[in-house]
Protein backbone atom coordinates (compact mmCIF):
# COMPACT_ATOMS: atom_id res chain seq x y z
CA UNK A 1 0.00 0.00 0.00
CA UNK A 2 1.13 3.30 -0.88
CA UNK A 3 2.45 5.23 2.66
CA UNK A 4 1.28 8.25 2.16
CA UNK A 5 -2.57 7.13 1.20
CA UNK A 6 -2.47 5.37 4.40
CA UNK A 7 -1.73 8.13 6.39
CA UNK A 8 -3.73 10.47 4.86
CA UNK A 9 -6.75 7.97 5.29
CA UNK A 10 -5.49 7.98 9.28
CA UNK A 11 -5.22 11.84 9.95
CA UNK A 12 -7.63 13.06 7.74
CA UNK A 13 -11.14 12.32 9.87
CA UNK A 14 -13.22 13.44 6.82
CA UNK A 15 -11.38 11.23 4.72
CA UNK A 16 -12.03 8.56 7.38
CA UNK A 17 -15.24 8.90 7.55
CA UNK A 18 -16.29 8.77 4.08
CA UNK A 19 -14.20 5.77 3.90
CA UNK A 20 -16.58 3.73 6.57
CA UNK A 21 -19.84 5.26 4.91
CA UNK A 22 -18.50 2.97 1.95
CA UNK A 23 -17.17 -0.23 3.42
CA UNK A 24 -20.39 0.30 5.72
CA UNK A 25 -18.46 0.06 8.85
CA UNK A 26 -20.14 1.17 12.13
CA UNK A 27 -18.34 3.53 14.02
CA UNK A 28 -17.44 0.86 16.61
CA UNK A 29 -15.68 -1.10 13.75
CA UNK A 30 -13.96 1.94 12.26
CA UNK A 31 -12.72 2.95 15.93
CA UNK A 32 -11.06 0.11 15.97
CA UNK A 33 -9.80 -0.50 12.96
CA UNK A 34 -7.87 2.83 12.96
CA UNK A 35 -6.61 2.03 16.24
CA UNK A 36 -5.54 -1.47 14.79
CA UNK A 37 -4.31 0.26 11.41
CA UNK A 38 -1.79 3.21 13.45
CA UNK A 39 -0.80 0.32 15.96
CA UNK A 40 0.43 -1.72 13.12
CA UNK A 41 2.17 1.37 11.45
CA UNK A 42 3.45 2.53 14.28
CA UNK A 43 5.24 -1.27 15.19
CA UNK A 44 6.38 -1.57 11.55
CA UNK A 45 8.09 1.98 11.51
CA UNK A 46 9.95 0.61 14.84
CA UNK A 47 11.02 -2.41 13.10
CA UNK A 48 12.38 -0.89 9.83
CA UNK A 49 14.13 1.64 12.45
CA UNK A 50 15.34 -0.22 15.19
CA UNK A 51 15.89 -3.91 13.88
CA UNK A 52 19.75 -2.96 12.85
CA UNK A 53 19.94 -1.66 16.65
CA UNK A 54 18.55 -4.52 18.22
CA UNK A 55 20.76 -6.77 16.80
CA UNK A 56 23.45 -4.74 17.55
CA UNK A 57 22.15 -4.78 21.04
CA UNK A 58 21.73 -8.51 20.68
CA UNK A 59 25.39 -8.99 19.71
CA UNK A 60 26.76 -6.79 22.89
CA UNK A 61 24.00 -8.63 25.13
CA UNK A 62 25.83 -12.10 24.18
CA UNK A 63 29.45 -10.84 24.83
CA UNK A 64 28.66 -9.48 27.90
CA UNK A 65 26.95 -13.23 29.13
CA UNK A 66 29.71 -14.39 27.54
CA UNK A 67 32.42 -12.58 29.17
CA UNK A 68 30.38 -12.75 32.57
CA UNK A 69 30.58 -16.07 32.18
CA UNK A 70 34.20 -16.60 31.67
CA UNK A 71 34.86 -14.59 34.67
CA UNK A 72 32.58 -16.49 36.91
CA UNK A 73 34.76 -19.87 35.56
CA UNK A 74 37.77 -18.36 36.35
CA UNK A 75 36.60 -16.97 38.84
CA UNK A 76 35.92 -20.10 40.82
CA UNK A 77 32.10 -21.45 40.05
CA UNK A 78 30.73 -20.33 43.33
CA UNK A 79 27.31 -19.92 44.32
CA UNK A 80 27.24 -16.53 44.40
CA UNK A 81 28.21 -16.32 40.72
CA UNK A 82 25.63 -18.78 39.39
CA UNK A 83 23.13 -16.36 41.07
CA UNK A 84 24.40 -13.35 39.36
CA UNK A 85 24.68 -15.22 35.56
CA UNK A 86 21.14 -15.88 36.40
CA UNK A 87 19.47 -12.93 37.68
CA UNK A 88 21.20 -11.51 34.28
CA UNK A 89 19.52 -14.03 31.95
CA UNK A 90 16.00 -13.69 33.72
CA UNK A 91 16.30 -9.77 33.64
CA UNK A 92 17.47 -9.54 29.65
CA UNK A 93 14.70 -12.13 29.34
CA UNK A 94 11.74 -9.99 30.93
CA UNK A 95 12.93 -7.25 29.37
CA UNK A 96 12.64 -8.80 26.00
CA UNK A 97 9.80 -10.33 26.44
CA UNK A 98 7.72 -8.13 28.69
CA UNK A 99 4.41 -8.12 28.69
CA UNK A 100 2.06 -5.13 26.86
CA UNK A 101 0.50 -2.71 28.29
CA UNK A 102 -2.87 -2.71 29.77
CA UNK A 103 -4.46 -0.75 26.62
CA UNK A 104 -2.71 -2.75 24.51
CA UNK A 105 -4.79 -5.45 26.04
CA UNK A 106 -7.88 -4.48 25.32
CA UNK A 107 -7.06 -3.27 21.93
CA UNK A 108 -6.04 -6.66 21.26
CA UNK A 109 -9.08 -7.90 22.81
CA UNK A 110 -11.22 -5.41 20.46
CA UNK A 111 -9.43 -6.48 17.57
CA UNK A 112 -10.19 -9.77 17.78
CA UNK A 113 -13.69 -9.13 18.10
CA UNK A 114 -13.85 -6.94 15.50
CA UNK A 115 -11.87 -7.94 12.40
CA UNK A 116 -13.58 -10.79 11.42
CA UNK A 117 -16.73 -8.78 10.49
CA UNK A 118 -14.19 -5.74 8.67
CA UNK A 119 -12.68 -8.27 6.81
CA UNK A 120 -16.35 -9.56 5.61
CA UNK A 121 -17.14 -6.27 4.44
CA UNK A 122 -13.71 -5.27 2.76
CA UNK A 123 -14.20 -8.56 0.59
CA UNK A 124 -17.84 -7.40 -0.24
CA UNK A 125 -16.90 -3.96 -1.49
CA UNK A 126 -13.69 -5.48 -3.32
CA UNK A 127 -16.26 -7.78 -4.83
CA UNK A 128 -18.13 -5.18 -5.80
CA UNK A 129 -15.37 -2.87 -7.24
CA UNK A 130 -14.06 -5.64 -9.60
CA UNK A 131 -17.65 -6.10 -10.56
CA UNK A 132 -18.39 -2.90 -11.88
CA UNK A 133 -15.06 -2.48 -13.15
CA UNK A 134 -15.43 -5.09 -15.13
CA UNK A 135 -19.23 -3.86 -16.19
CA UNK A 136 -17.69 -0.80 -16.94
CA UNK A 137 -15.10 -2.01 -19.57
CA UNK A 138 -17.98 -4.29 -21.07
CA UNK A 139 -19.91 -1.66 -21.55
CA UNK A 140 -16.90 0.20 -23.48
CA UNK A 141 -16.50 -2.36 -25.32
CA UNK A 142 -19.84 -2.93 -26.79
CA UNK A 143 -20.29 0.80 -27.51
CA UNK A 144 -16.70 0.56 -29.04
CA UNK A 145 -17.78 -2.15 -31.48
CA UNK A 146 -20.68 -0.73 -31.96
CA UNK A 147 -19.01 3.21 -33.34
CA UNK A 148 -16.71 0.64 -35.40
CA UNK A 149 -19.87 -0.02 -37.42
CA UNK A 150 -20.78 3.53 -37.50
CA UNK A 151 -17.43 4.98 -38.44
CA UNK A 152 -17.11 2.20 -41.28
CA UNK A 153 -20.99 3.06 -42.33
CA UNK A 154 -20.04 6.86 -42.02
CA UNK A 155 -16.68 6.17 -44.50
CA UNK A 156 -18.86 4.33 -47.01
CA UNK A 157 -21.10 7.08 -47.14
CA UNK A 158 -18.95 10.09 -47.53
CA UNK A 159 -17.14 7.76 -50.71
CA UNK A 160 -21.11 7.33 -52.31
CA UNK A 161 -21.71 10.74 -51.88
CA UNK A 162 -18.07 12.12 -53.16
CA UNK A 163 -18.90 9.66 -56.14
CA UNK A 164 -22.77 11.26 -56.51
CA UNK A 165 -20.83 14.56 -56.63
CA UNK A 166 -18.50 13.49 -59.36
CA UNK A 167 -21.20 11.54 -61.47
CA UNK A 168 -23.71 14.64 -61.64
CA UNK A 169 -23.10 16.52 -64.45
CA UNK A 170 -22.60 12.85 -66.41
CA UNK A 171 -25.65 10.76 -65.15
CA UNK A 172 -28.25 12.30 -63.37
CA UNK A 173 -30.56 9.54 -62.10
CA UNK A 174 -27.50 7.01 -60.53
CA UNK A 175 -25.83 10.44 -59.18
CA UNK A 176 -29.52 10.91 -57.24
CA UNK A 177 -29.28 7.32 -56.35
CA UNK A 178 -25.90 7.27 -54.88
CA UNK A 179 -26.63 10.37 -53.04
CA UNK A 180 -29.75 8.71 -51.34
CA UNK A 181 -27.98 5.93 -50.62
CA UNK A 182 -25.68 7.44 -49.26
CA UNK A 183 -28.04 9.80 -46.94
CA UNK A 184 -29.67 6.92 -45.95
CA UNK A 185 -25.86 5.31 -44.68
CA UNK A 186 -25.35 8.49 -42.42
CA UNK A 187 -28.59 8.42 -40.96
CA UNK A 188 -28.11 4.94 -39.67
CA UNK A 189 -25.08 5.31 -38.89
CA UNK A 190 -25.45 8.42 -37.00
CA UNK A 191 -29.07 6.57 -35.10
CA UNK A 192 -26.62 4.05 -33.98
CA UNK A 193 -23.98 6.67 -32.53
CA UNK A 194 -26.30 8.41 -31.17
CA UNK A 195 -28.00 5.48 -29.09
CA UNK A 196 -24.50 3.99 -28.28
CA UNK A 197 -24.01 7.52 -26.77
CA UNK A 198 -27.38 7.49 -25.08
CA UNK A 199 -26.02 3.46 -23.82
CA UNK A 200 -22.66 4.36 -22.54
CA UNK A 201 -23.34 7.76 -20.61
CA UNK A 202 -26.60 6.12 -18.89
CA UNK A 203 -24.47 3.46 -17.54
CA UNK A 204 -21.44 4.97 -16.72
CA UNK A 205 -23.88 7.31 -14.75
CA UNK A 206 -25.25 3.90 -12.63
CA UNK A 207 -21.88 2.68 -12.80
CA UNK A 208 -20.12 5.53 -10.66
CA UNK A 209 -23.54 6.12 -8.46
CA UNK A 210 -23.00 3.00 -7.16
CA UNK A 211 -19.20 2.88 -7.05
CA UNK A 212 -19.21 6.13 -4.75
CA UNK A 213 -21.91 3.96 -2.82
CA UNK A 214 -25.08 6.95 -3.60
CA UNK A 215 -28.44 5.88 -4.77
CA UNK A 216 -28.62 6.28 -8.32
CA UNK A 217 -31.13 9.12 -9.59
CA UNK A 218 -30.08 8.49 -13.20
CA UNK A 219 -28.56 11.41 -15.85
CA UNK A 220 -30.35 14.13 -16.43
CA UNK A 221 -32.49 15.23 -19.94
CA UNK A 222 -30.00 18.30 -20.21
CA UNK A 223 -26.79 16.24 -19.28
CA UNK A 224 -27.57 13.68 -21.52
CA UNK A 225 -28.31 16.28 -24.56
CA UNK A 226 -25.01 17.81 -24.39
CA UNK A 227 -22.85 14.82 -24.24
CA UNK A 228 -24.85 13.36 -27.43
CA UNK A 229 -24.28 16.17 -28.97
CA UNK A 230 -21.00 16.76 -27.80
CA UNK A 231 -19.89 13.12 -28.41
CA UNK A 232 -21.43 13.08 -32.11
CA UNK A 233 -21.03 16.74 -33.49
CA UNK A 234 -18.47 14.98 -36.27
CA UNK A 235 -22.01 12.71 -36.98
CA UNK A 236 -24.08 15.23 -37.55
CA UNK A 237 -21.72 17.80 -39.65
CA UNK A 238 -21.77 14.81 -41.96
CA UNK A 239 -25.04 14.14 -41.84
CA UNK A 240 -25.40 18.13 -42.46
CA UNK A 241 -23.11 17.27 -45.31
CA UNK A 242 -24.90 14.70 -47.00
CA UNK A 243 -28.24 16.20 -46.87
CA UNK A 244 -26.90 19.20 -48.70
CA UNK A 245 -25.19 17.32 -51.31
CA UNK A 246 -28.09 15.63 -51.91
CA UNK A 247 -30.52 18.67 -52.11
CA UNK A 248 -27.99 20.11 -54.45
CA UNK A 249 -27.51 17.22 -57.03
CA UNK A 250 -31.35 16.93 -57.16
CA UNK A 251 -31.62 20.77 -58.19
CA UNK A 252 -29.32 19.93 -60.78
CA UNK A 253 -31.15 16.79 -61.80
CA UNK A 254 -34.11 18.81 -62.14
CA UNK A 255 -32.85 21.71 -63.99
CA UNK A 256 -30.48 19.57 -66.55
CA UNK A 257 -33.91 17.02 -67.43
CA UNK A 258 -36.28 20.29 -67.31
CA UNK A 259 -38.95 17.63 -65.50
CA UNK A 260 -41.11 18.52 -63.07
CA UNK A 261 -40.33 18.04 -59.21
CA UNK A 262 -40.34 14.33 -57.96
CA UNK A 263 -41.36 13.24 -54.55
CA UNK A 264 -37.68 12.83 -53.73
CA UNK A 265 -37.47 16.98 -54.71
CA UNK A 266 -40.59 17.86 -52.74
CA UNK A 267 -39.62 15.87 -49.75
CA UNK A 268 -36.24 17.49 -50.08
CA UNK A 269 -37.40 21.06 -51.00
CA UNK A 270 -35.32 21.21 -53.88
CA UNK A 271 -35.31 23.75 -55.97
CA UNK A 272 -33.90 23.94 -60.11
CA UNK A 273 -30.68 25.42 -59.94
CA UNK A 274 -27.32 24.30 -61.52
CA UNK A 275 -24.38 23.40 -59.48
CA UNK A 276 -21.55 25.40 -59.55
CA UNK A 277 -18.06 24.32 -59.49
CA UNK A 278 -18.17 26.29 -56.57
CA UNK A 279 -20.29 24.08 -54.99
CA UNK A 280 -18.74 20.57 -55.67
CA UNK A 281 -15.49 22.08 -54.50
CA UNK A 282 -17.42 22.78 -51.31
CA UNK A 283 -19.63 19.93 -50.79
CA UNK A 284 -16.38 17.42 -51.64
CA UNK A 285 -14.51 19.27 -49.36
CA UNK A 286 -16.79 19.59 -46.44
CA UNK A 287 -17.92 15.55 -47.17
CA UNK A 288 -13.60 14.31 -47.37
CA UNK A 289 -13.73 15.89 -44.06
CA UNK A 290 -15.96 13.74 -43.13
CA UNK A 291 -14.59 10.75 -44.69
CA UNK A 292 -11.22 11.40 -42.85
CA UNK A 293 -12.57 12.01 -39.58
CA UNK A 294 -14.37 8.54 -40.13
CA UNK A 295 -11.25 7.19 -40.82
CA UNK A 296 -9.46 8.31 -37.82
CA UNK A 297 -11.92 7.65 -35.39
CA UNK A 298 -12.30 3.97 -36.70
CA UNK A 299 -8.36 3.34 -36.70
CA UNK A 300 -8.73 4.58 -33.00
CA UNK A 301 -11.70 2.24 -32.06
CA UNK A 302 -9.59 -0.50 -33.66
CA UNK A 303 -6.86 -0.18 -31.96
CA UNK A 304 -8.48 0.15 -28.58
CA UNK A 305 -10.29 -3.22 -29.30
CA UNK A 306 -7.09 -4.88 -30.77
CA UNK A 307 -4.79 -3.51 -27.61
CA UNK A 308 -7.82 -3.76 -24.90
CA UNK A 309 -7.73 -0.43 -23.70
CA UNK A 310 -9.37 -0.33 -20.43
CA UNK A 311 -11.62 2.45 -19.06
CA UNK A 312 -10.30 5.41 -17.27
CA UNK A 313 -13.08 4.95 -14.84
CA UNK A 314 -12.76 1.39 -14.80
CA UNK A 315 -9.36 1.59 -13.88
CA UNK A 316 -9.73 4.53 -11.09
CA UNK A 317 -12.23 1.71 -10.06
CA UNK A 318 -9.97 -1.15 -10.04
CA UNK A 319 -6.97 1.32 -8.36
CA UNK A 320 -9.61 1.39 -5.04
CA UNK A 321 -10.39 -1.80 -5.11
CA UNK A 322 -6.26 -3.07 -4.86
CA UNK A 323 -6.14 -0.22 -2.16
CA UNK A 324 -8.81 -1.54 -0.26
CA UNK A 325 -7.12 -5.05 -0.97
CA UNK A 326 -3.94 -4.11 0.91
CA UNK A 327 -6.03 -2.67 4.25
CA UNK A 328 -7.82 -6.19 3.83
CA UNK A 329 -4.21 -7.98 3.56
CA UNK A 330 -2.97 -5.88 6.93
CA UNK A 331 -6.13 -6.65 8.78
CA UNK A 332 -5.47 -10.38 7.93
CA UNK A 333 -2.02 -10.22 9.08
CA UNK A 334 -2.73 -8.12 12.49
CA UNK A 335 -5.87 -10.29 13.28
CA UNK A 336 -3.57 -13.86 12.28
CA UNK A 337 -0.25 -12.31 14.42
CA UNK A 338 -2.85 -12.11 17.79
CA UNK A 339 -4.22 -15.29 17.29
CA UNK A 340 -0.81 -17.11 17.16
CA UNK A 341 -0.02 -15.42 19.65
CA UNK A 342 -2.80 -16.51 21.79
CA UNK A 343 -2.30 -19.96 20.43
CA UNK A 344 1.81 -20.11 21.66
CA UNK A 345 0.95 -18.41 25.34
CA UNK A 346 -1.56 -21.41 25.52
Amino acid sequence: MDPDFLQFLLKEDRAWETFLEEIELSSEEGEVLREGLKKHERLMAMEDKEMHQWEKIGYAMFFFLFALFLFCFYSYCTLANIFIIVLTCMFWMYSYYAPPPSEDITLRERILKVFPEVKVKLGKRITQLEELADRADQVHKGCTIANVGANTAGIASGVMSLAGLCLAPVTGGLSVGLSAAALGLNIAATATSVTTSIVEQTNMTSIEAKANSIKTVGISPEELAFGVLHQNSKRFFSFCSNFNNLRKIQGHVLTAENSPPSLLQKLFGCTAKTMTTKDKIFGGATTGLCVLMDAYFLLQASKQLKAGVKLEPAERLRQWSQELERIGDMVTQIHGSLLKSLTLSE
